[in-house]
């Protein structure tokens, strides 16, 4: 006979950091039903806990706020659901103080006063110049200056021939010499990038190239505090909250091996003052001043890997062909998929959100057929378009945008941020999966394997998921058709007045302004750049692959393929317009009136028949159910087999 026990903690669902909801407002909620004792916020979770001095404060808590909406609180969640516990948990909770920093990172508190502060940020003036503007066109979401040397964000480099007329300013000299007082600093400053973010904008995580710039890094944050996120490619992961008016010293593996970035959010989950918990800090108006000493040598650091400079060198002697060996560097695979994939959908992810509404037909039949009360995880979920209906599932999304998961979370979606490497799920825990155009986005066969792996991994066994990968063959005959090709005024390989060009680009042809069309048919109006150096160091591999799903090795130089057309290369970029951005200027004295925007494009391997079928006979636990062809992608439904099992 089971027997109903009340306890004076609560367990509170959809009340943790995650779903944005703040220690203070957990108090405010639940201290009217009773004298609260804890809070316990527990990192990167969703859920929180709550503890009463007796029982009778949690028991009114249970009848009362069952239910509650906290979003009437200000926070975007949903529903809080409460349930007795025991016993707390054992969180522990990182402090400022005890904060684990990547190896190389100095952090320097208080570094000038508020006064110095405020001069700092008088001296900068944002009345847009040429260059001020040129730089600005690439960065929708924040305001950005230069001082000193522009730093290119087509190509992650410097012109080291072209110094502004601005340098570094004088006002900045104090800091300067604090530093080096404090033996941080043994370099004179030469560039300086100025960068303004409001709440809710960031920066995506990258590297800054070892070629354009000397060791030590300097960081200064100014006007809020805000969490910067360090990350290795070995799936170690470090935030560090940088204070309002605190100086960060990137030097040897933190500037060299870890990305830096900041995810776009209005709030940091931060130590309380007091290091005993957890809450959420809201972010205010923020400046960085980063300073950079410009590279005039090769760079000779300790970590060749992972060099651009050195990679060069090194290829150039072993082979100066088209044929030379392709790197099977994880971290250069990361760094294609950074620049073409995870900036780009920060950049366009509101134009982005704006052409998905209507869900595909099969693969919403394939969520209505699942048993009622399934848990269902959609990674890779964008906008949230396949959370909306199928009411008689559990639904939760993951996605690598920041951006994304907040358009999401506005349509009241339970979404989190995650990699689809390393989805923040236990192991069988979900009963059905989706991965819609998802995996076509990881530039090596061993990655998107690994997509897969995880994908299984998380699943109940005999979950099933529904895998969509965009195709090489785009029609199949008359019963396989695609919208994506376009039928009228346009040849194989060519649209209306735009020319064809060849099979692999430069840079330069990256860049070059034609109006296309967007991969899934919509016409944008304004373009934003962002190459990097990937399209300049990487080529195709046009050959057919073999029956193990794709190569292991990253694309060196990629074709832009016409939208429209049919593909020609597996690894490519496409081109994507962004709807309502602003033209860039005309430099003084072009007589060419016409403004046509720069591009931004999104790196894709698309898929041959039978190769997404392979690659997931590779996956041990995998039972291919069903594959099929949609409207231009390659589809498979597969089953988690039991552990202990073979494959079908």
């Amino acid at each position: 006979m089971y027997v109903f026990v009340s306890y004076k903690h609560l367990f509170v669902a959809n009340g943790g950091l995650v779903c944005g909801v703040s220690k203070e407002q957990l108090l405010e909620i639940f201290q009217p039903y009773g004298e609260v004792s804890n809070v316990v916020m527990v990192p990167d979770k969703p859920h929180a806990f709550i503890s009463y001095v007796d029982v009778g404060g949690a028991t009114r808590a249970v009848a009362c706020a069952q239910g509650y909406d906290i979003r009437s609180s200000g926070a975007p969640g949903a529903k809080l659901h409460l349930l007795y516990v025991e016993k707390l948990p054992d969180v522990i909770s990182p402090s400022n103080d005890g904060m684990v920093l990547p190896p190389g990172l100095i952090l320097v508190h208080d570094i000038i006063s508020e006064d110095y502060e405020r001069e700092l940020l008088a001296a900068i003036c944002w009345e847009e110049d040429f260059s001020t503007q040129k730089a600005q066109n690439s960065l929708r979401h924040r305001q950005v200056k230069h001082f000193g040397y522009e730093f290119r964000y087509d190509n992650n480099n410097v012109d080291k021939d072209s110094p502004l007329e601005q340098p570094v300013p004088a006002a900045c000299c104090c800091v300067l010499d604090t530093l080096r007082n404090l033996g941080h600093l043994h370099q004179e400053p030469d560039q300086l990038t100025v960068n303004q973010y409001l709440p809710g904008q960031g920066i995506p995580p990258h590297v800054d190239t070892h070629s354009a710039f000397e060791d030590q890094l300097v960081s200064l944050s100014l006007g809020s505090a805000a969490m910067m996120e360090f990350r290795r490619d070995d799936g170690r992961h470090l935030p560090v909250v940088l204070p309002r008016r605190s100086a960060i010293v990137m030097t040897g593996e933190s500037r060299y091996l870890w990305t830096h970035g900041i995810t776009p959010r209005k709030t940091d989950v931060v130590p309380t003052e007091s290091g005993r918990g957890l809450t959420l800090q809201p972010r205010g108006l923020r400046t960085s001043f980063t300073f950079r000493k410009v590279r005039r040598t090769p760079c000779d650091c300790g970590y060749p890997d992972q060099c651009d400079s050195q990679r060069s060198a090194s290829r150039v002697a072993t082979d100066n062909t088209e044929d030379e060996a392709l790197s099977k560097s994880n971290q250069e695979a990361a760094e294609l998929e950074c620049a073409h994939v995870h900036q780009v959908y920060e950049e366009i992810a509101g134009h982005f959100s704006g052409t998905r509404h209507r869900q595909w037909p099969q693969v919403a039949e394939f969520l209505a057929s699942q048993p009622r009360g399934s848990l269902m995880l959609d990674v890779g979920s964008g906008n949230g378009k396949y959370l909306a209906g199928s009411e008689h599932l559990v639904k939760v999304g993951c996605d690598r945008s920041g951006n994304l998961n907040e358009i999401s979370r506005r349509r009241g979606h339970e979404v989190f941020g995650c990699d689809c490497l390393r989805v923040a799920v236990r192991a069988a825990t979900i009963d059905v999966c989706l991965s819609i155009a998802v995996i076509h986005h990881l530039s090596t066969r061993e990655r998107r394997l690994a997509a897969i792996e995880e994908l299984m991994r998380v699943l109940t066994p005999g979950g099933k998921a529904l895998i969509y990968v965009w195709a090489m063959e785009q029609e199949r005959g008359e019963q396989a058709k695609s919208s994506y090709i376009k039928k009228k005024n346009a040849r194989e390989g060519e649209r209306p007045g735009v020319r064809s060009g060849p099979g692999t680009t430069d840079a330069a042809s990256v860049n070059r302004r034609e109006p296309t069309t967007s991969c899934d048919g919509m016409v944008g109006e304004t373009v934003t750049g962002n190459t990097g150096d990937a399209t300049m160091r990487r080529r195709s591999t046009d050959g057919h692959p073999g029956d193990d799903g794709g190569s292991d090795e990253v694309p060196r130089k990629l074709p832009v393929h016409v939208n429209r057309t049919n593909f020609k290369h597996q690894d490519v970029l496409v081109p994507w317009h962004l709807r309502g951005g602003r033209p860039p200027p005309v430099a003084p004295g072009n007589d060419n009136d016409e403004q046509t925007p720069p591009v931004f494009h999104r790196f894709y391997h698309v898929f041959r028949q039978g190769e997404l079928e392979a690659l997931c006979a590779s996956v041990s636990c995998a039972r291919t159910v069903r594959s099929f062809h949609d409207n231009g992608n390659w589809c498979v439904v597969l089953e988690k087999t039991r552990e202990d099992s073979p494959p079908l």
